[in-house]
């Protein structure tokens, strides 16, 4: 079954991660690519898991494992987000690193026969991947930036194009 994430390149709307700091980022986490696309991965992965073996879905299985750690991408980002840019950029970090783990524990689970890995999965893992790095590198370098209103963003933008 492949689920559509929305999500095809990794062209990055610059304002949705303008927006992730304290003030205006707290309700509206849930607009960014990237919490949308994590959702939809630990939704696969719950999907993908069901059939493995019992044993390997219990406690300390590997489909318990690879749960965890979707359900940390997501988690993190929406922990991350009530906190200001820096308080987010490691959140974001910890999401990056659980998808990681997420990506292993897939290709593990395809070694062990419990599932193929397709190209798909892999596709939709390598856009989160970026996407979040994207938004890590954005909340770290541009703080103040994110404070800006959405006019005053674009007004900036069109001044400084060619």
């Amino acid at each position: 079954m492949k689920i559509d994430y929305g999500v095809v390149d990794f062209r990055w709307d610059i304002y949705d991660a303008l927006v992730a700091d304290a003030v205006g980022m707290q309700l509206n986490y849930e607009k960014l690519d990237v919490v949308r696309m994590a959702r939809l991965l630990c939704i696969d992965v719950y999907r993908r898991t069901k059939s493995w073996p019992g044993d390997e879905r219990m406690l300390g299985g590997l489909g318990h494992q690879v749960r965890r750690a979707s359900v940390s991408v997501c988690l993190n980002l929406a922990e991350g987000s009530a906190g200001t840019s820096a308080d987010f950029a490691r959140f974001v970090q910890i999401s990056t690193k659980s998808l990681v783990e997420v990506r292993e524990s897939l290709m593990l689970a395809a070694e062990l026969g419990f599932q193929p890995y397709d190209d798909a999965i892999e596709e939709t893992l390598t856009t989160l991947y970026f996407k979040l790095i994207n938004l890590r590198r954005v909340l770290q370098t541009q703080p103040t930036r994110a404070r800006q209103t959405k006019s005053e963003i674009q007004q900036t933008q069109s001044t400084n194009s060619p």
